[in-house]
């Protein structure tokens, strides 16, 4: 969810809240045309259901309660068991009885409730006031139990989310100094991701391997010779990130740690992969490609973030310099960056180092043609 619809969603529930613990009359449609809103902002099925029964929206569909007898209740029950509708036995019970406002939407409900207290009447020949008091209550512990649990998921929710969100900046910046390629691969198992499909899921885990495939490819390729036992080859990508990393990152407990994760990245994706191959793609759960995908980002992060020195030299060979890292004079022969934005430049990473090229643009007189030509020789590391 983008950090705005986040926003406005928890906004929303909190107001959901706030209507139903206020108590005025109105309160609990008020709090569910606000939870309504909120499940479209997340795609929330189950509760954008709940909402649409105490709107009315199921009324044509479930059985009109002219006599609760045993028969009655198990065609209500099949009704809801087809439609998949989270809805409580209070919930249900207060509606049994047109007295209580049946399956009518919330609002008309209130609205009756409203006239008949405003009258002084316990009824009005159909609808009684001491049924409708119970539907709207039990409705209202309903929307406070949605509102709640909303509530917690957004809040607490979002501080691992803006947490990844800066891991997610970094290693974005790396793959795309590093191999551009890789980010559109991600974006397709990310989008196999959000299917429901088993067969999808097990594509996600294909193009999970062809990032790898694509980073190595970059950062080592492949050669036709041998690192101790490991062949280097075309298809050995996880031996030449094993071997790269060898080579060039910085030594010591890190270095020996980000080639344990390259071995576990490798052999869990090809048990994986040996379960899907087999054809049964429904023996690759939702849980696993999901680890795969995310772990495969995570791990090709931290292999460009440690191997930052090779890459650093890799660009200098290339006539590019690291924007966190080059002196003034190199920056200062840069196109684009004048002598007065190289000293801004290094002021502001001693503060804070760049995660993307693109944040040159808080300087002033920097705009997107100066981003471009700077783009051409800078890199992020």
């Amino acid at each position: 969810m983008q950090s705005g619809a986040h926003e406005e969603c928890l906004s929303l529930v909190k107001d959901a809240l706030d209507a139903i613990q206020g108590g005025k009359p109105g309160s609990t449609s008020l709090a569910v045309r606000k939870l309504e809103l909120a499940s479209d902002l997340i795609d929330d099925k189950k509760l954008k259901k709940w909402c649409r029964f105490q709107l009315g929206g199921y009324a044509a569909k479930l059985p009109y309660p002219e006599n609760v007898d045993e028969d009655y209740v198990n065609k209500l029950f099949k009704v809801i068991k087809e439609i998949e509708l989270s809805v409580t036995t209070d919930e249900l019970n207060a509606r049994l009885t047109e007295a209580g406002g049946a399956f009518k939407s919330i609002e008309f409900i209130e609205n009756v409730l409203a006239r008949l207290n405003r009258e002084r009447s316990g009824n009005d020949k159909t609808y009684y006031r001491n049924n409708l008091q119970d539907t709207v209550a039990s409705t209202s512990n309903a929307a406070y139990s949605w509102s709640k649990k909303l509530y917690k998921t957004l809040s607490f929710g979002e501080i691992p989310s803006r947490q990844f969100n800066v891991i997610r900046d970094r290693v974005d910046s790396l793959l795309l100094d590093t191999c551009p390629e890789a980010i559109e691969k991600f974006m397709s198992a990310y989008e196999r991701l959000s299917s429901s499909s088993s067969e999808d899921w097990s594509q996600a885990l294909t193009a999970a391997r062809r990032v790898i495939k694509s980073v190595a490819d970059t950062i080592y390729p492949p050669r036709d010779t041998t690192k101790g036992d490991r062949k280097l080859g075309e298809e050995q990508y996880i031996n030449r990130l094993w071997a790269f990393l060898d080579e060039h990152a910085i030594s010591g407990s890190d270095k020996d740690m980000a080639k344990a994760h390259v071995n576990y990245l490798g052999s869990f994706l090809q048990r994986l992969n040996d379960k899907a191959s087999k054809g049964v793609h429904a023996d690759v759960s939702y849980n696993e490609a999901v680890k795969a995908v995310l772990y495969t980002y995570l791990t090709l992060g931290d292999i460009l973030d440690l191997a930052g020195d090779a890459l650093e030299h890799r660009a200098r060979e290339e006539g590019r310099v690291n924007l966190n890292s080059a002196t003034l004079e190199e920056l200062k022969n840069v196109p684009g960056i004048s002598d007065d934005l190289a000293k801004e430049i290094i002021k502001r990473r001693v503060k804070k180092k760049f995660t993307k090229i693109s944040e040159l643009k808080e300087f002033k007189g920097v705009g997107p043609k100066s981003i471009e030509k700077i783009s051409e020789k800078c890199v992020i590391f």
